[in-house]
């Protein structure tokens, strides 16, 4: 009963959902830039490799949030004492290595790319999550990087740059909102974010306007004929239907339900782009 409590724990704490959308977002990106074509076994082992780094990410970011999540959210697994510290840190080690191993198997770009992506997210969680926009923004660039990385498979890298930016827009929005949730945890930890300096009418500002910039993005795959038809058709009654409802929603209030709410939606969105994107090729 123990074991499954921790096995449990720490099938939480590595994010799942996240792992999968990662690993999907690679094959998407390779499948996408290829135009179509079989996934070769070195491919699967590249995304697994780069779902499982940023598992670890997820791990390294909750080692390091402990006393802010203690506030935020007492709930997850490192504050509510359902996994140690220590036994938090060797369960990154041993997805770090795991993550190079597969990459290693995938190929040297691979290797290389995971390696890189390692080292970025381990600087985010240790320093740059604490400096304002800094830290949204390299979390965000990491989240596009994944498509990227796809294309770096495919050797074709051009194919990945669409749906990288989009990614990097819709999470950028996302990271904001998720300041803003924690925006009363964050002061009484002495966290420095945008919305404790500007406040947060002015961060669902800026959330707002990178939104509206990502509703104009969408547009522009099909109108410059990089997507087909299937693209435009998911984007106008899926995900933009979505973006305006997160629009509204910005304006209702900005409790902390509120904005979690907006969190979870986007995800959602993040999905259905991804559907659009494989639909159009």
């Amino acid at each position: 009963m123990v074991l499954l409590k921790k096995l449990l724990a720490v099938y939480k704490i590595i994010r799942p959902l996240n792992f999968v959308i990662t690993v999907m977002s690679v094959i998407v990106a390779y499948m996408i830039s290829r135009k179509g074509g079989n996934l070769r076994p070195e491919t699967i082992l590249a995304a697994l490799s780069g779902g499982l780094a940023g598992a670890a990410g997820n791990v390294i970011n909750d080692y390091y949030d402990l006393e802010i999540d203690k506030i935020n959210r007492p709930d997850r697994i490192l504050p509510s004492g359902q996994i140690t510290l220590r036994g938090a840190f060797i369960l990154y080690i041993f997805l770090v290595l795991l993550s190079l191993d597969l990459a290693f198997w995938a190929g040297v770009e691979a290797l290389i790319f995971v390696l890189f992506s390692t080292v970025i997210i381990f600087i985010y969680s240790y320093k740059l999550k604490r400096v304002p926009l800094a830290g949204n923004f390299t979390v965000s660039f990491m989240t596009g990087m994944a498509f990227i990385y796809g294309g770096l498979l495919a050797d074709n890298i051009g194919g990945g740059i669409i749906p990288a930016i989009f990614a990097l827009l819709i999470n950028f929005v996302r990271e904001v909102v998720k300041d803003i949730e924690d925006i009363e945890g964050d002061r009484k930890i002495g966290i420095v974010t945008f919305p404790i300096i500007a406040g947060s009418k002015k961060a669902l500002n800026l959330a707002t306007g990178v939104l509206f910039l990502l509703m104009l993005f969408t547009f522009y795959p099909y109108i410059s004929g990089v997507y087909k038809i299937e693209y435009f058709i998911i984007v106008m009654l899926v995900v933009n239907p979505l973006l305006i409802i997160i629009y509204k929603l910005f304006y209702l209030d900005n409790s902390k339900r509120n904005m979690k709410n907006i969190s979870g939606i986007l995800k959602i969105a993040m999905i259905a782009g991804l559907v659009a994107i494989y639909a159009g090729v």
